[in-house]
């Protein structure tokens, strides 16, 4: 074999980088639009203002909306601010389901269960 066959051969590093942040771009669009509906309705349900949930965020209120929206990505140590600040589950964020003893409530009670806001 020929020094060039076995590099014609050779998949193309940029054709194979393009790809992956394709599938990247996907999956972080993907989480976003169950992420950011997911953070709104804990927000509400935990009583917190916009104002306040900006300033855990540490961006913009137009940002914060955007997160909401499903159109921008909340960088992780803030959403881990979040999370160990109200105690909302990180998989529920992301689209997981709730904790067993939460299952068959409506969102917002479930979301105050698991906060430790209503009783068991």
């Amino acid at each position: 074999m020929s020094h060039l066959s076995r590099h014609a051969a050779a998949p193309d590093s940029r054709a194979l980088r393009a790809a992956a942040n394709r599938r990247h771009a996907a999956l972080r669009a993907a989480l976003n639009l169950v992420l950011g509906p997911r953070l709104r309705l804990a927000r509400e349900a935990l009583g917190i203002s916009e104002q306040e949930a900006v300033t855990i965020f540490r961006c913009t209120p137009r940002t914060f909306r955007k997160i909401e929206a499903g159109h921008s990505s909340p960088h992780v140590c803030a959403l881990n601010d979040f999370c160990e600040k109200y105690n909302v589950s990180w998989v529920w964020l992301a689209g997981g389901d709730v904790p067993e003893d939460c299952a068959g409530l409506a969102p917002a009670q479930a979301i105050r269960r698991m906060a430790g806001l209503v009783a068991h």
